[in-house]
């Protein structure tokens, strides 16, 4: 299925606003998703066990969902 982008108007919203809506959205594709919906290709295994295993290590630093947003907003004001 394709989606015309021109049938939606969100200009009279904020960047906020539509990044929130943004955020919504993929909280409901998240819920509903399943992982054979979303099948790794070879290479991105590779590369997520590689990180994993990096993580794992101490050899790369995480952080929550939470810290990622409140960067992102203190970036925006």
């Amino acid at each position: 299925m394709s989606i015309d982008p021109t049938r939606f108007d969100f200009s009279h919203l904020s960047v906020a606003e539509r990044i929130d809506l943004v955020d919504l959205l993929w909280d409901s594709i998240a819920h509903d998703a399943s992982p054979e919906n979303f099948p790794l290709t070879a290479l991105q295994k590779q590369e997520l066990d590689s990180r994993l295993r990096a993580y794992d290590a101490g050899e790369m630093q995480g952080s929550s969902w939470e810290d990622v947003k409140q960067r992102v907003w203190k970036d925006q004001d």
